[in-house]
C-alpha cells in the first residue's frame, strides 16, 4: 500500500488520507539568486497538511487498478490502512513513504512531515549577469521588420541635421534683426524720447456727472 499511494502521489500531484492528512506538490521553477550570482534549480516541494478529509476518489480507482479488485474493496482496503497507521502514529511511530517523505508526530502532538533528501540532480550554477552593448538585433518599426545598427545610423544622421538646421535659422534670424536695429538708429537719434511709441493723443476734460445748485 506504500508505494501505490507513493506512486498515485507522484503522478497526480496530490493525494488525500482519511484520518491521516492531505499531501500536495508543488513545482517551483528554476529563479535566479542574483545576490549570490548563480541560478536555483527547479524543485519539487511537497507539503502536508493534518485534515480528517475524504479519500481521495483517484487514489482508489488506482488501487483497484493495480491490484484488479472492485473499487469499494479498494476504499476499504485503504480506509482500514489509513486507521492502522493513524493509530500507530499516535503512539510514537513513523510512516514512510519511499522518495517522499515520513510522518511522525511531534513534541506538540502534531503529525508532522519530513521530507527525504534525495540525490541532487541539478545544482545552483554560477551566473553573472552581462550586458551585451552595441548588439545587433531585430525591431518592428511600424510595419516594417529592420535591425538596431540600421535605426541607430538613421538617428545618427537626422538629429545632428535637425540641430545644425535649427541653429542657422536662429543665426539668420538674429543677424536681419541686429540689421533693422543699425538703420532704425541710423536714421533717428538715439535718445529716450525716441524709443517707443511717438503719437501724441489728446486727452479731453470729462464731462460733469452731477448738477450745481
Amino acid at each position: 500500500m506504500h508505494s501505490l499511494i507513493t506512486s498515485y502521489l507522484l503522478q497526480a500531484g496530490k493525494c488525500a488520507l482519511p484520518d491521516i492528512g492531505i499531501f500536495k506538490i508543488a513545482h517551483k521553477p528554476a529563479e535566479i539568486d542574483t545576490p549570490n550570482k548563480q541560478i536555483l534549480p527547479p524543485v519539487e516541494e511537497i507539503t502536508f497538511n493534518e485534515q480528517a478529509i475524504f479519500l481521495s476518489p483517484g487514489l482508489i480507482n488506482y488501487i483497484a487498478l493495480k491490484k484488479n479488485i472492485p473499487s469499494g474493496d479498494a476504499e476499504n482496503l485503504l480506509n482500514n490502512f489509513c486507521k492502522e497507521w493513524k493509530e500507530k502514529i499516535e503512539d510514537g511511530e513513523t510512516l514512510c513513504f519511499e522518495s517522499v517523505g515520513c510522518l511522525q508526530k511531534n513534541e506538540s502532538g502534531v503529525i508532522s512531515f519530513r521530507k527525504e533528501e534525495g540525490p541532487a540532480y541539478f545544482k545552483p550554477v554560477s551566473a553573472k549577469r552581462i550586458l551585451h552593448e552595441n548588439i545587433e538585433h531585430t525591431v518592428l518599426v511600424g510595419d516594417k521588420e529592420t535591425t538596431s545598427t540600421v535605426m541607430n545610423e538613421y538617428y545618427k544622421e537626422n538629429i545632428p541635421v535637425a540641430k545644425k538646421r535649427w541653429a542657422v535659422g536662429a543665426i539668420i534670424l538674429g543677424i536681419i534683426s541686429l540689421v533693422i536695429l543699425c538703420y532704425s538708429f541710423y536714421n533717428h537719434k538715439i535718445s529716450v524720447s525716441e524709443i517707443g511709441n511717438r503719437s501724441h493723443l489728446n486727452i479731453k476734460s470729462a464731462d460733469a456727472t452731477h448738477f450745481k445748485p
